[in-house]
Formats: C-alpha cells, sequence, structure tokens
C-alpha cells in the first residue's frame, strides 16, 4: 500500500520584503500525483524557490530544486507535478523562499538619479556608502543618508511605479531592533531595480501603492522614524539577484547638468533640468578676504557681543559694539572638537563706536566627522 507523508512546509522571506501573500499550494490529481502551484498578488515579480529537505520515492517533471519567477499580479500557475516513483511509502518536507524582483533584468547603467529634495535646496551627506553607524551588507552598503528637517519634502529621484509604503509609525531608536517601524515610500523601476526612501515621518506618504509617479515628484515628508540617530533621508536603489536585494552605487544629476557620486559630510543642491539657474554658497568654501570688508552700523546698547551666522559646518564670527567708543575685543578658543579657525587664536582687534565688524570663521577640520566649537571673549577700551 502506498501512503503519503507531508511532513513540513516552511516558508522564508526576504528581510525588508514579505511577501507572505504568496503561497504554494499542492492539489492532488486523479492518479495519485500531487500539482503544486503559486500566484504573485504583488504589483512586482517575484522569485520563488522551492525545495525539499526530505524527498522519499518520488520524481519530479522539473528540476529539483527548482526556481521560478512570478509576474506581477499573476494568476494561479502551475509550478511541477510529484508522483510515486515506485511502490511503499512516499512523502517530503518542504521549504520555500520568496524574494523580490526577477534576477533576469538587469540595472540600466545609464541612469542618473536626481537628488530627492527640492530645486535650489541644500543637505549634507551624513552617512555615505558603507557608513559605520547602519550601512552595511545586510542593510545597504550603498545607502545615502541626507540629513533633513522633519517634514521636509522628498521628491522623486527617479520615474517608477509605487509597488509599497509604510507610514503608521512614529518610533524610533539607535539600534538595529528598530529598523521595522521606519516608514518608508519602495518605487520600482523598468530596469527592475527598487528606489528605497526610509524614515519618513508618522503620516509622511503622499504616494500609495499602484501610483505612478515621474521624476522630481513630490512623494512624501522626511522624517526620524525607525533607525536614527537624528532626522534624515535613507536613500538607496538595489538591484536584484537571485534570492534577494543588492543595493548599488548611483549616479546623481547635480548643479547645472553636472553628475557624479556624493561625498559623506559634503552639502549638495538640489537640481532639476530646466528649472531657474541659482548662486550657490558653501562653509567649505568661505574665505576671510571675503568678510574683511564687513563694517556695518550698530545701535546703541552699551554693551559689546559676538553674533554668529552658520553656513553648512563653518560658523562666521562677528564682533558687534554697541558702545559709543572704540573696543578691544580678544577672542580666545574653547573645547575645539575636529574644528579649525581662519585666523590665529587668540584672536585680538579694535572695533570703531557703535559698528559691528568681522571676527573670523570657524569651520569643522573633517566635514564627515562630528566637531564643536566654542569661544570666550574679553573686551577693553
Amino acid at each position: 500500500m502506498r501512503k503519503l507523508l507531508i511532513f513540513s512546509v516552511l516558508v522564508f522571506t526576504t528581510a525588508l520584503f514579505a511577501q507572505e501573500r504568496v503561497r504554494v499550494v499542492s492539489r492532488q490529481l486523479p492518479k495519485g500525483e500531487y500539482a503544486f502551484y503559486a500566484a504573485n498578488p504583488y504589483l512586482y515579480p517575484v522569485q520563488l524557490d522551492i525545495r525539499f529537505p526530505r524527498y522519499i520515492n518520488l520524481k519530479s517533471d522539473v528540476k529539483i530544486p527548482f526556481h521560478t519567477v512570478l509576474p506581477p499580479q499573476s494568476s494561479r500557475k502551475k509550478l511541477f507535478t510529484l508522483k510515486p516513483a515506485g511502490t511503499g511509502r512516499y512523502g517530503y518536507s518542504m521549504s520555500y523562499l520568496v524574494s523580490p524582483g526577477d534576477p533576469g533584468m538587469q540595472p540600466d547603467p545609464d541612469v542618473i538619479y536626481s537628488l530627492p529634495f527640492a530645486h535650489g535646496t541644500k543637505h549634507k551627506v551624513g552617512q555615505g556608502y558603507f557608513g559605520t553607524f547602519s550601512h552595511s551588507r545586510r542593510t545597504g552598503e550603498y545607502a545615502i543618508d541626507f540629513d533633513m528637517k522633519v517634514g521636509t519634502p522628498v521628491l522623486a529621484s527617479r520615474a517608477g511605479l509605487v509597488v509599497d509604503t509604510k507610514d503608521d509609525s512614529n518610533i524610533r531608536g539607535l539600534t538595529s531592533s528598530y529598523a521595522k517601524y521606519g516608514n518608508y515610500i519602495l518605487i520600482y523601476h523598468k530596469d527592475g531595480t527598487f528606489a528605497r526612501y526610509l524614515h519618513l515621518r508618522y503620516n509622511g506618504s503622499i504616494v500609495r501603492a499602484g501610483d505612478r509617479v515621474r521624476r522630481g515628484q513630490k512623494i512624501g515628508y522626511s522624517g526620524n522614524t525607525g533607525w536614527t540617530s537624528g532626522p534624515h533621508l535613507h536613500f538607496q536603489v538595489s538591484r536584484v539577484i537571485k534570492g534577494g536585494l543588492q543595493t548599488i552605487p548611483t549616479d546623481f544629476l547635480l548643479f547645472k547638468g553636472q553628475k557624479g557620486r556624493l561625498t559623506p559630510g559634503r552639502y549638495y543642491y538640489g537640481w532639476q533640468a530646466g528649472k531657474k539657474i541659482f548662486s550657490r554658497i558653501f562653509g567649505r568654501n568661505l574665505k576671510n578676504s571675503g568678510f574683511n570688508r564687513h563694517l556695518r552700523a550698530t545701535g546703541y546698547t552699551g554693551e559689546v557681543k559676538i553674533r554668529t551666522k552658520q553656513i553648512d559646518d563653518a560658523v562666521i564670527l562677528y564682533g558687534v559694539n554697541g558702545m559709543k567708543k572704540t573696543v578691544t575685543i580678544k577672542v580666545e578658543p574653547m573645547n575645539m572638537r575636529n574644528a579649525v579657525c581662519t585666523k590665529k587664536l587668540p584672536y585680538t582687534r579694535e572695533m570703531p563706536p557703535l559698528k559691528e565688524v568681522f571676527l573670523l570663521i570657524i569651520r569643522s577640520r573633517d566635514p564627515a566627522k562630528q566637531w564643536s566649537y566654542g569661544y570666550r571673549y574679553s573686551c577693553s577700551w
């Protein structure tokens, strides 16, 4: 007597993609054979890898292990048939992995991505490729983090199909256990790649699965959710490999149509082709010569103080003399970490009555690292 023994069925999905609605089912045929089927309800293709850890007295009409790609939103499709190879007991234990995309599709090497923020606005790359905080092979080694205030508009870097969104979280933390709480938008491109926009604010997506978006279209608002050390937008593009995804480096459209890769610690302006040209200013380019002639009238206050203005990772110090006599100000550094001054410290300067003058600039030595500064000043007349 023949007897079918089904031992177990195990289902696996790729991290960050939970294709739990893809199920492999079987149906018994009149001759004792078993046909296996699967359907894909998702808006993008999925890979299906089926293995049989235990495979007793059976034969298949396909090669085992079995790999196939299910087209997007495809109805139930027959995969293969198992039938007894002889008399006696027969059975199996089955496991299968569901992962996103079609590994037969290759990324278009000529694609240039727009920066995911508004034309003429500027943001710093806080963490780049292989960033030590959270950009590993497991989490996305070729991801880019843009420092952004919560609520900054996020734009699509490339046209595509929105295939998934999450914006129901308001939770964040400093360890990887918080990664599942990150709000995101996932966009599928025509060359089979996926772009993920991560850490959006609560209710921060203004698109939904099934929407087609164009390059430069507003899709949501940045936030500070999930695994994060502060408000920023995480952007990554992934190609499909067998059994999963792999992040890839990306070229971006820069000022006046230039293209290139991004450097951690640097600020970049958003640029959209065909829009108005704007002027740029970067803290790393500020020089004393651009401020030495600064002389501005002030009202009488009876006090002397320092006014600061920050541009990127540079701070300009101005001395404000609110007295009706010449004052000598002396500036001394304090608690300088990864910071440099454009003038030798301590720095001393005479300030005319009721005038504001330029003193010096303090900036980060290595913009890819954290920095801090402090100073104290004294006055004499």
